[in-house]
């Protein structure tokens, strides 16, 4: 299912959704929710959400996060696969320092660490590929394979 954390990320948005079918999985009271895609038509990860209260203030963003979509076009695809590889091979074994990091780093790494264990690592990059294939699903939201 869809979830969020307190760090105003979104896991488990259903691959290649658009922003209709997205807010049909909210129910949003006083207010109102405005989705920015990251690219046309889907929503991807670095999608925004940001929910306006009746007054049109912003009240919170959040940011989609799709494990494994590292071009932000909502899907797991060969290009997410080598850019997953060239950040192995830059940083085998990174792990994620988020006060120090910029943004776009921090969505990035949230996306290339599937098995959400802080780590970028080959397990993920196995993940990927298991998501690519469609052999072996992983549950967009909690990160963990689907029996």
């Amino acid at each position: 299912g869809v979830t969020y954390n307190i760090d105003g990320v979104i896991f488990g948005i259903p691959q290649q959704a658009s922003s209709n079918d997205v807010v049909d999985l909210f129910t949003i009271e006083n207010g109102t929710v405005e989705i920015i895609e990251a690219k046309a038509n889907v929503c991807g990860t670095g999608s925004l959400f940001i929910v306006k209260d009746k007054a049109g203030n912003i009240v919170k963003t959040y940011v989609v996060v799709y494990r494994g979509d590292l071009n932000s076009d909502a899907d797991v695809t060969s290009p997410d696969i080598q850019l997953f590889n060239r950040c192995l091979t830059i940083t085998p074994g990174y792990i994620y320092d988020e006060p120090t990091e910029p943004e776009e780093v921090r969505i990035k790494f949230a996306a290339a660490d599937i098995t959400g264990d802080g780590q970028i690592t080959t397990a993920d990059r196995t993940a990927m590929k298991y998501i690519q294939s469609e052999s072996r699903p992983v549950d967009q939201g909690t990160g963990k394979y689907v029996k």
